[in-house]
């Protein structure tokens, strides 16, 4: 990622096709990128994680053909940090349970989730889903901005 740090006026980042290593060594903060955009690139969620950091910024991911089944967590139950981000499309992978979706909640900023040609059968919240979720000192209903959920096959 030095090459985004060389171009300071960057904010789209499309690396479709391009193989991403799992053992990615952080970077600095890109706070110019606003989409990324990861489509077939073999990334699991474990990689988006460490990714958190250096593109705090982010408002668009783009997640397509990664053969994603399951969100990771490290912190608990639920994603947290990815502050800014708005649009998160994960169409065309392998997710099967909405219980992985449910660990998305908490994204303070979400307004859509792109979950076309998914394998999802049922759309739920488990009897267990906190009505809000603290995330720090502030409390936050599940799934509090989202507008746009795409669901199609």
């Amino acid at each position: 990622f030095s090459l985004c740090q060389a171009l300071p006026s960057l904010e789209v980042l499309d690396l479709t096709n391009n193989t991403m290593e799992n053992d990615f060594v952080e970077s600095p903060l890109l706070k110019n990128i606003r989409v990324l955009v990861l489509n077939n690139c073999g990334v699991t969620w474990e990689l988006i994680e460490k990714l958190k950091v250096p593109f705090a910024c982010l408002t668009d991911l783009h997640l397509i053909w990664n053969k994603l089944n399951i969100i990771t967590t490290p912190a608990g139950n639920f994603v947290q940090g990815f502050d800014t981000l708005r649009l998160l499309n994960l169409e065309d992978n392998h997710i099967v349970s909405w219980d992985e979706m449910v660990k998305l909640s908490y994204l303070r900023s979400l307004e859509q989730l792109h979950l076309n040609k998914n394998k999802i059968k049922h759309v739920r919240y488990p009897s267990n889903l906190p009505s809000s979720g603290s995330l720090g000192d502030v409390a936050v209903p599940a799934f509090e901005k989202l507008q746009v959920l795409l669901l199609g096959i």
